[in-house]
């Protein structure tokens, strides 16, 4: 696994502007109302990367799961990832998945349906493309342990970035949430 991330992000270096990302702040996503982005309102995570990835017709790929709070499958995924590479970032999702159990989901919850998609996500970019998300903890330690890796990211606002070590593609998503060094 922590090779083919690394591979990953090599072959994004070489064309950073062809990488979509979305950073996921689980914090500070309310699991009860959602949240509003470019004046569409997301229920989910899954909303939010669909919007945050592919703007409105990425999010149009996944409106009924998202409005039914109903974790969308691997082909649904693979339809909004298509053939660009996609990094997401996950802060924070332990924090979204305790809110998340308060919210219920027909027969379950709202975690429950959060931990599927998880799942089923993590098995999408398993199967053989481009695509890296990483919670931000595990990105740092990737970087860490190879050396290799251009992007260093924290979870802490306390550590900021050096803007001149991140590539274009990630660089304001980050600044947005404050976590880099002007």
């Amino acid at each position: 696994m922590v090779a083919r991330a690394v591979d990953a992000l090599r072959s994004w270096a070489t064309r950073p502007g062809d990488v979509r990302v979305v950073v996921v702040d689980g914090q500070f996503f309310n699991a009860q109302k959602g949240k509003e982005a470019d004046g569409v309102k997301v229920q989910t995570l899954w909303g939010w990367i669909g919007l945050r990835l592919g703007g409105k017709k990425g999010y149009e790929l996944l409106t009924e799961n998202d409005q039914a709070r109903v974790a969308p499958g691997g082909d649904e995924l693979l339809k909004l990832f298509g053939d660009k590479a996609n990094l997401i970032l996950l802060d924070e999702v332990l924090e979204y998945l305790i809110n998340a159990g308060g919210v219920r989901v027909e027969k379950t919850d709202l975690r429950e349906q959060t931990l599927n998609f998880l799942k089923d996500l993590a098995l999408t970019f398993r199967a053989g493309r481009n695509d890296l998300y990483a919670a931000w903890p595990a990105l740092a330690n990737l970087a860490d342990l190879t050396g290799e890796v251009s992007v260093t990211v924290t979870a802490s606002s306390e550590t900021p970035l050096d803007k001149g070590k991140l590539e274009n593609g990630v660089y304001e998503p980050l600044r947005e949430l404050g976590l880099l060094k002007e």
